[in-house]
Protein backbone atom coordinates (compact mmCIF):
# COMPACT_ATOMS: atom_id res chain seq x y z
CA UNK A 1 0.00 0.00 0.00
CA UNK A 2 2.87 2.38 0.84
CA UNK A 3 4.47 1.95 -2.61
CA UNK A 4 1.13 2.51 -4.32
CA UNK A 5 0.51 5.68 -2.34
CA UNK A 6 4.03 6.92 -3.05
CA UNK A 7 3.56 6.29 -6.80
CA UNK A 8 0.24 8.14 -6.76
CA UNK A 9 1.85 11.11 -5.02
CA UNK A 10 4.78 11.13 -7.45
CA UNK A 11 2.43 10.99 -10.42
CA UNK A 12 0.42 13.91 -8.98
CA UNK A 13 3.68 15.86 -8.51
CA UNK A 14 4.69 15.03 -12.07
CA UNK A 15 1.37 16.21 -13.54
CA UNK A 16 1.68 19.44 -11.55
CA UNK A 17 5.29 19.98 -12.70
CA UNK A 18 4.24 19.15 -16.27
CA UNK A 19 1.65 21.96 -16.17
CA UNK A 20 4.26 24.38 -14.81
CA UNK A 21 6.71 23.31 -17.52
CA UNK A 22 4.10 23.88 -20.22
CA UNK A 23 3.27 27.30 -18.75
CA UNK A 24 6.95 28.23 -18.81
CA UNK A 25 7.37 27.17 -22.42
CA UNK A 26 4.21 29.06 -23.39
CA UNK A 27 5.72 32.17 -21.83
CA UNK A 28 3.29 32.47 -18.93
CA UNK A 29 5.99 32.07 -16.29
CA UNK A 30 9.24 31.73 -18.21
CA UNK A 31 11.41 33.05 -15.37
CA UNK A 32 10.80 29.85 -13.38
CA UNK A 33 11.82 27.54 -16.25
CA UNK A 34 15.23 26.45 -14.89
CA UNK A 35 13.80 25.53 -11.47
CA UNK A 36 10.86 23.67 -13.02
CA UNK A 37 13.25 21.85 -15.34
CA UNK A 38 15.40 20.58 -12.46
CA UNK A 39 12.31 19.65 -10.45
CA UNK A 40 11.20 17.47 -13.38
CA UNK A 41 14.68 15.94 -13.59
CA UNK A 42 14.46 15.07 -9.89
CA UNK A 43 10.97 13.56 -10.26
CA UNK A 44 11.90 11.52 -13.31
CA UNK A 45 15.01 10.27 -11.56
CA UNK A 46 12.80 8.93 -8.76
CA UNK A 47 10.04 7.57 -11.00
CA UNK A 48 11.61 6.23 -14.17
CA UNK A 49 14.37 3.60 -14.09
CA UNK A 50 15.38 4.30 -17.72
CA UNK A 51 15.85 8.00 -16.99
CA UNK A 52 17.66 7.15 -13.74
CA UNK A 53 20.30 5.25 -15.73
CA UNK A 54 21.18 8.42 -17.66
CA UNK A 55 22.24 10.32 -14.52
CA UNK A 56 23.00 7.56 -12.04
CA UNK A 57 26.39 8.19 -10.47
CA UNK A 58 26.66 11.64 -12.08
CA UNK A 59 28.22 14.40 -10.02
CA UNK A 60 28.22 18.02 -11.02
CA UNK A 61 26.76 21.38 -10.19
CA UNK A 62 24.89 23.87 -12.34
CA UNK A 63 24.70 27.52 -11.36
CA UNK A 64 21.84 29.34 -13.09
CA UNK A 65 21.42 33.07 -12.97
CA UNK A 66 19.71 35.71 -15.00
CA UNK A 67 21.51 38.88 -15.98
CA UNK A 68 19.06 40.89 -13.89
CA UNK A 69 19.72 38.57 -10.88
CA UNK A 70 16.00 37.84 -10.46
CA UNK A 71 16.79 34.15 -10.91
CA UNK A 72 19.75 32.56 -9.15
CA UNK A 73 20.03 28.98 -7.98
CA UNK A 74 22.43 26.07 -7.75
CA UNK A 75 21.48 22.53 -8.79
CA UNK A 76 23.88 19.86 -7.57
CA UNK A 77 23.94 16.23 -8.67
CA UNK A 78 25.70 14.04 -6.13
CA UNK A 79 25.52 10.47 -7.39
CA UNK A 80 21.89 9.56 -6.65
CA UNK A 81 20.69 12.91 -5.25
CA UNK A 82 19.76 16.24 -6.72
CA UNK A 83 19.60 19.30 -4.51
CA UNK A 84 18.40 22.71 -5.57
CA UNK A 85 19.34 25.76 -3.53
CA UNK A 86 18.62 29.43 -4.02
CA UNK A 87 22.23 30.46 -3.69
CA UNK A 88 25.25 31.45 -5.76
CA UNK A 89 28.41 29.39 -5.63
CA UNK A 90 31.80 30.07 -7.16
CA UNK A 91 32.46 26.32 -7.01
CA UNK A 92 29.87 25.31 -9.63
CA UNK A 93 31.09 23.14 -12.50
CA UNK A 94 29.21 25.37 -14.92
CA UNK A 95 27.57 28.75 -14.56
CA UNK A 96 24.82 29.51 -17.02
CA UNK A 97 23.91 33.17 -17.22
CA UNK A 98 20.96 33.95 -19.41
CA UNK A 99 19.82 37.26 -20.82
CA UNK A 100 16.20 36.27 -20.38
CA UNK A 101 14.31 33.09 -19.68
CA UNK A 102 13.05 32.89 -23.25
CA UNK A 103 16.65 32.39 -24.43
CA UNK A 104 17.30 29.44 -22.13
CA UNK A 105 13.94 27.89 -23.02
CA UNK A 106 14.56 28.26 -26.75
CA UNK A 107 18.02 26.77 -26.39
CA UNK A 108 17.08 23.73 -24.32
CA UNK A 109 13.73 22.71 -25.80
CA UNK A 110 14.45 23.41 -29.44
CA UNK A 111 14.33 20.26 -31.58
CA UNK A 112 17.57 21.41 -33.24
CA UNK A 113 19.70 22.72 -30.42
CA UNK A 114 22.25 25.21 -31.66
CA UNK A 115 24.26 26.09 -28.59
CA UNK A 116 26.94 27.92 -30.59
CA UNK A 117 24.32 30.18 -32.15
CA UNK A 118 22.86 30.87 -28.70
CA UNK A 119 26.30 31.79 -27.41
CA UNK A 120 27.06 34.00 -30.44
CA UNK A 121 23.78 35.86 -29.99
CA UNK A 122 24.55 36.35 -26.28
CA UNK A 123 21.28 34.75 -25.16
CA UNK A 124 23.28 32.53 -22.82
CA UNK A 125 26.80 32.83 -21.40
CA UNK A 126 28.66 29.80 -20.07
CA UNK A 127 31.51 29.67 -17.59
CA UNK A 128 33.02 26.30 -16.88
CA UNK A 129 32.82 22.98 -18.66
CA UNK A 130 30.41 23.26 -21.64
CA UNK A 131 29.89 19.48 -21.63
CA UNK A 132 27.62 20.02 -18.62
CA UNK A 133 25.39 22.20 -20.80
CA UNK A 134 25.24 19.49 -23.46
CA UNK A 135 24.33 16.99 -20.73
CA UNK A 136 21.51 19.30 -19.65
CA UNK A 137 20.27 19.43 -23.25
CA UNK A 138 20.29 15.62 -23.34
CA UNK A 139 18.29 15.46 -20.09
CA UNK A 140 15.83 18.04 -21.40
CA UNK A 141 15.22 15.90 -24.49
CA UNK A 142 14.37 12.96 -22.22
CA UNK A 143 12.03 15.12 -20.17
CA UNK A 144 10.19 16.18 -23.31
CA UNK A 145 9.80 12.53 -24.30
CA UNK A 146 8.44 11.68 -20.84
CA UNK A 147 6.01 14.61 -21.00
CA UNK A 148 4.70 13.33 -24.33
CA UNK A 149 4.50 9.73 -23.10
CA UNK A 150 3.33 10.19 -19.52
CA UNK A 151 2.29 6.53 -19.31
CA UNK A 152 5.95 5.51 -19.43
CA UNK A 153 6.43 6.82 -15.90
CA UNK A 154 4.19 4.45 -14.05
CA UNK A 155 4.60 1.36 -16.20
CA UNK A 156 8.36 1.12 -15.71
CA UNK A 157 8.42 2.08 -12.06
CA UNK A 158 5.74 -0.24 -10.74
CA UNK A 159 6.88 -3.37 -9.03
CA UNK A 160 4.46 -6.13 -8.15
Amino acid sequence: MGNWLQRQFQQWQFRRAKRKFQQCVAGESAETFPQVLFHLIDLLFKMNPDFRKSIQGFTGSYQFKSEDRRVAFLATFDHDRLTIEETISAEADITITFKDSRGIINTLISPRKDILKTLRENEVALQGNPNYFYKLGFLTDHIQLALNEEGCLSSHSQSH
